[in-house]
């Protein structure tokens, strides 16, 4: 059940772990001002509130950005490059928010908010990470695939599932209508072996370079559907 549901229980686990981090921002507030080390002015209902609307915002932002799909298919490097787009737009609409809203939220309670969320979402994607490698060693997440060989494109992305093994993608071969020899070391197969190929590998993904399906990919969908009764 789980195995069979991981995707989905991955993308509940990333959004609430980014939950967590919104709020542990908000807990760093709470207690510099419980110590006053600092002088906030904010009212803790106040904080109540705008911890609240920025979770519902930063939420929303993410997922339209695709950082829960990205948490899962991204690389580590390109979830951080959308987590601080997602900040960054976040902050922006919630301040526009509070300058025309009665819940005032003060400027030292904003700027701590603003340095302490990146550090502890940022945190979260590396704990995400290592969640994910680690349940991939118990098979969670894996898909077997094939790449239909195109050519250099098709090598370019063997490159990044090898490269980039939290994707979760595993090559188990090129497959075209005639065996080509190249540097990649997997095997190659015909489309005429693709039925036997799939059972024997448990093969649940089969790729076309997106840059050269305009060209090449529909010719190609004709010829596995003519050598093949997958």
């Amino acid at each position: 059940m789980l195995r069979r549901n991981w995707r989905f229980v991955f993308i509940l686990l990333s959004e609430f772990l980014d939950i967590v981090s919104i709020w542990g921002a908000g807990f760093v507030i709470f207690s510099l001002k419980w110590s006053e080390v600092f002088h906030y002015t904010t009212p803790d209902h106040h904080l109540i509130i705008g911890l609240s609307a920025f979770t519902a915002i930063y939420l929303a932002i993410a997922s339209m950005l695709g950082i829960y799909r990205g948490s899962y298919h991204l690389s580590l490097r390109l979830q951080n490059l959308i987590v601080a787009r997602a900040i960054i737009l976040s902050i922006l609409i919630a301040l526009a928010i509070n300058s025309f809203s009665q819940t005032f939220i003060g400027k030292q309670s904003a700027l701590t908010f603003a340095l302490s969320l990146p550090v502890l979402l940022l945190l979260a994607r590396l704990i995400l990470r290592r969640i994910s490698l680690f349940f991939q060693t118990k098979g969670f997440g894996i898909h077997n695939v094939l790449i239909v060989d195109v050519g250099r494109a098709s090598q370019r992305l063997y490159a990044r599932f090898d490269n980039y093994t939290e994707l979760g993608y595993r090559v188990k071969g090129f497959i075209s209508k005639e065996v080509k020899e190249h540097a990649v070391p997997v095997p190659r197969f015909l489309f005429s072996e693709l039925k036997k190929v799939i059972a024997e590998y448990n093969i649940d993904r089969i790729f076309i370079p997106s840059d050269d399906f305009a060209l090449n990919g529909y010719s190609f969908l004709r010829e596995l559907a003519c050598n093949t009764s997958v």
